[in-house]
């Protein structure tokens, strides 16, 4: 593993659209072979970062308060 934030993964086989990544731990990930890079292939190793995504979160949670408001009036 590369950091607390990442994880290696291999590109262990493409079926059909989607490539079959496979983690250190032996578990697997389809995706879509758009979201790789264009010179990645089977055998690839490729590094998975993960991040949050605030803006999206401080909205979802806006609206799920502004609902609960609506609820308890009776909206």
């Amino acid at each position: 593993m590369s950091n607390h934030n990442s994880l290696t993964a291999v590109f262990d086989r493409l079926e059909g659209e989607l490539v079959v990544l496979k983690f250190e731990d032996g578990q697997e990930l389809a995706v879509s072979k758009e979201l790789l890079p264009a010179d990645c292939h089977e055998g690839s190793h490729l590094v998975c970062n993960f991040t949050t995504q605030a803006q999206a979160e401080t909205d979802q949670a806006s609206r799920a308060r502004q609902l609960l408001t609506d609820i308890l009036r009776g909206s």
